[in-house]
């Protein structure tokens, strides 16, 4: 059954007894709904859900990707999908870190080992929602903090299933047990504002398609005309790889008037975009090409209206961050250095796994990237070390591995690492992983 948290009472839309029925008979409630109609849309899912004001669980899979809808009586509760939804809910705890200070980078580290300690099976039993009700049961975010968030994740995850183009799977599932119930959210007003969010992005395709493509500066004629000096040494800092959505939660800004502000520069190749890092590809972009349509034409005195303040005026932390690199190899140290050559990284590397602990205790690095197969001491041991000495006992440590498994997870872990990334990735996955710590 739902659990309703006692004082949402007053905000949820129900009050009597949840009756679970089985998958079957909830499946013969609904009306049939032929995904692979030429006429088909994503939205007519949702709706016949909502018209039978039924609860449930929508599951439907489409491109490798698991889309969630939660329902109780017609009543959208929560969306969620399965690339990522960890890094999703960071995101959106970084929007809220600039108004509630008791989101730290600590807190939000906790969120995501609690989410990965208690790891279900159970496709209805999403991670997100868990760290979200963990927020709550900890007192770190008020209820109408958790509201909030839920709405905006919900908006965010109907946003990008509204664009996508068929559906191979679908089914209704049994409302998951125990799910708190933090807000109602009516599915029509919903739908409303995503889709002029998403006119939004399609007005500026075929330029910026998704808000997973990742912009980076490229110091052109036109940037060199138009930008000063300082706008130019600013955004070839801050455009490294970061997705539209990563750079929002940077800022505090939302990320459709982010790619707005800087369609001109895209425009005018004076910001090049990368498609999304894996999984985000897996998304469906929000713009569609039209045999015949041409590129939207920039409106007289555009071009002269960079409004970039919000981005150049608030730049990344001016605190220059220390990384130590500790690995026996001379060339992935290397690679390493390769990777994080920015301004505000200064980068220790380290190939004697027998002078880490000293070398690290000098440096007092801010975030630590170790590699996890060294001779005479290994990674896991040299953590457990650092872990040791209280000036360590926060500072983010990143272990480098070659193997994913899950006894390499669990030993570091008992180790005291922060997190992992397992061998080969690319700049753009390093500094993610970077960003998520020393931001």
């Amino acid at each position: 059954m739902f659990l309703i948290c006692p004082t949402f009472v007053a905000q949820v839309f129900f009050s009597v007894q949840v009756v679970v029925k089985d998958d079957l008979v909830m499946a013969q409630n609904l009306p049939d709904t032929d995904a692979t109609d030429p006429n088909f849309t994503p939205i007519q899912m949702l709706e016949r859900l909502a018209d039978t004001q039924e609860s449930g669980c929508l599951h439907l899979r489409s491109q490798d990707v698991d889309w969630l809808f939660y329902f109780r009586l017609g009543k959208l509760v929560y969306a969620t999908h399965s690339i990522d939804p960890v890094d999703r809910l960071e995101r959106h705890l970084r929007r809220l870190s600039h108004e509630i200070t008791s989101l730290t980078r600590e807190v939000c580290h906790y969120v995501r080992v609690h989410i990965e300690n208690n790891l279900s099976t159970d496709i209805t039993q999403f991670s997100d929602y868990q760290g979200i009700y963990w927020l709550l049961e900890e007192k770190i975010l008020s209820e109408d903090a958790i509201v909030t968030l839920v709405k905006k994740l919900t908006a965010e995850v109907l946003e990008n299933y509204l664009v996508v183009s068929s559906i191979e799977e679908q089914e209704v599932l049994s409302p998951p047990l125990n799910l708190p119930i933090f807000c109602a959210i009516n599915l029509a007003d919903c739908i409303e504002s995503c889709r002029q969010r998403i006119e939004g992005w399609q007005a500026l395709g075929p330029e910026i398609v998704s808000p997973y493509q990742r912009p980076y500066f490229f110091n052109n004629a036109y940037a060199q005309n138009k930008l000063s000096e300082d706008q130019q040494q600013k955004l070839s800092k801050i455009l490294k790889g970061y997705s539209f959505y990563h750079l929002a939660s940077i800022f505090d800004q939302d990320e459709l008037k982010l790619a707005q502000k800087l369609y001109t520069l895209v425009k005018n190749k004076a910001i090049l975009l990368r498609e999304p890092q894996p999984p985000y590809n897996k998304l469906p972009k929000f713009y569609k090409p039209e045999p015949g349509k041409n590129s939207r034409e920039l409106e007289e005195g555009e071009e002269t209206t960079l409004n970039l303040s919000v981005i150049t005026k608030n730049s990344l932390p001016t605190k220059i961050c220390k990384i130590a690199c500790i690995d026996d190899s001379q060339t992935m140290l290397q690679e390493l250095s390769r990777f994080l050559d920015a301004e505000n990284f200064i980068v220790h590397t380290i190939n004697d796994s027998l002078k880490a602990l000293m070398q690290v205790i000098r440096i007092k690095p801010d975030l630590i990237l170790l590699d996890v197969t060294m001779p005479n001491v290994d990674g896991y041991q040299i953590c457990s070390l650092l872990r040791k000495n209280a000036e360590f006992k926060k500072t983010p440590i990143i272990m480098v591995t070659a193997k994913s498994g899950l006894i390499d997870r669990a030993r570091a872990k008992i180790v005291g690492a922060t997190d992992y990334i397992t061998k080969p990735f690319s700049q753009e996955e390093l500094l993610r992983m970077v960003f998520r710590y020393l931001t």
